[in-house]
C-alpha cells in the first residue's frame, strides 16, 4: 500500500533539556511511518543541556526515522 509522503518536523530549541525527553517520547508514539518522517532539530543559545540531552537521543532517532538533522547555531539572544 501506499505509505504517505514524506514529512519534515523541524523543531527550534533553547533552554529545552527538561522537556527532550517528553518531546522525543511523543515523536516516537506518532502512528505516521517513522520512515517517511524527516526530523531538524535547531537550537540556538542554550544555557542548559540542551545540546547534551538531545545527543543522546540521536543515535537511536537515527536509526528510526527516515533522517534527523541537528544544527546549532548561537545568535547572542539572551532573554
Amino acid at each position: 500500500g501506499q505509505a504517505g509522503p514524506a514529512v519534515l518536523i523541524c523543531t527550534p530549541m533553547k533552554d529545552a533539556a527538561r522537556e527532550i525527553d517528553e518531546y522525543v517520547a511523543r515523536l516516537r508514539a506518532l502512528t505516521y511511518p517513522h520512515r517517511r518522517i524527516d526530523l531538524g532539530f535547531l537550537e540556538s543559545d542554550s544555557r542548559d543541556k540542551t545540546v547534551q540531552t538531545l545527543a543522546a537521543h540521536l543515535p537511536a532517532l537515527r536509526r528510526e526515522f527516515r533522517s534527523v538533522g541537528f544544527w546549532k547555531h548561537d545568535y547572542g539572544y539572551q532573554i
